[in-house]
């Protein structure tokens, strides 16, 4: 499994079918960056993240109409109380082994941008390499492609 890595926006033209997915905090909010984003592209999956006991670690998709929203909790909170990189980079591989498992499709594509890069300050490359080692655990086809702006 490899990354497929697109420039452009991740919201210009959503596509049916396609799990969008995005690193969230324990906390209920998607209050910044990217999260701002999917927040205001998917009002509906937000009401329904944050009325969500999350936990570090939970995945999940939630139905936005005609659209998946991957919710990944990979930090307990957000700004100066964040999770450090190494504990969110083992939180994100639990977290993607969670939402996996509530995946009966055996053939699947993700969006996303690079996640846990933006405000939880986690180097890119190594969230990669936990996206890969989750995905090569799995009984799954999976297609990722990483939106950059």
């Amino acid at each position: 499994m490899r990354l497929i890595y697109k420039k452009g926006d991740i919201f210009e033209k959503l596509v049916e079918g396609i799990i969008y997915v995005q690193s969230c905090n324990g906390q209920n909010i998607w209050g910044a960056g990217i999260s701002l984003k999917f927040r205001k592209n998917f009002p509906d999956a937000y009401q329904i993240y944050q009325k969500k006991k999350n936990r570090v670690g939970d995945g999940y998709i939630v139905n936005h109409g005609k659209y998946l929203i991957g919710c990944l909790i990979t930090s307990e909170f957000y700004g100066k109380l964040k999770d450090p990189p190494k504990k969110i980079l083992v939180q994100t591989y639990t977290a993607l082994q969670n939402m996996f498992q509530t995946i009966s499709e055996k053939e699947i594509t993700i969006y996303s941008p690079k996640i846990n890069s933006g405000y939880f300050a986690t180097p890119w490359d190594a969230t990669e390499k936990v996206i890969i080692r989750a995905c090569e655990n799995i009984d799954k086809k999976i297609g990722w492609v990483v939106w950059e702006f």
